[in-house]
């Protein structure tokens, strides 16, 4: 990697794509303007302050909302959430117990077939036959 110091193309006219901050400045800069253009505004300080006091309250209220529907999006997944966790864990439950049945039941005819296998040994055994 060489230590040579970044330059831009002779095209890009000054142009950095990595000037975030220079975005960010300049809209800090567009936004204290547009504050200080409405305190400077020809209106009665009276008349100001019930406009911004009411603006306040409804971008409150706004804010209000958006938190209040996200709380209720929030429990309401939670609420899914954990329904679907429980018909897992009682799907799971149930499997295992068909597994444990299923194997038991498999045990039991193994067990069974091999009785039958011995039994029909001894019994080519007693008769004589070749084995």
């Amino acid at each position: 990697m060489s230590n040579e110091p970044k330059t831009l193309p002779d095209d890009t006219h000054g142009y950095d794509p990595g000037g975030g901050p220079v975005m960010c400045a300049a809209l800090l800069g567009v936004a204290v303007g547009a504050g200080l253009a409405i305190l400077f505004a020809p209106a009665s300080g009276r008349d100001l302050r019930t406009e911004l006091t009411a603006r306040a309250r409804r971008r409150y209220d706004e804010a209000s909302d958006v938190l209040e529907r996200g709380r209720t999006a929030v429990e309401q997944t939670r609420a899914h959430v954990s329904k679907v966790a429980a018909e897992g864990r009682e799907t799971i439950a149930d499997l295992r117990a068909r597994k444990e049945r299923t194997l038991e039941t498999l045990g039991h005819e193994a067990a069974a077939a091999v009785a039958d296998v011995r039994a029909a040994f001894r019994g080519a055994r007693n008769n004589g036959d070749a084995v």
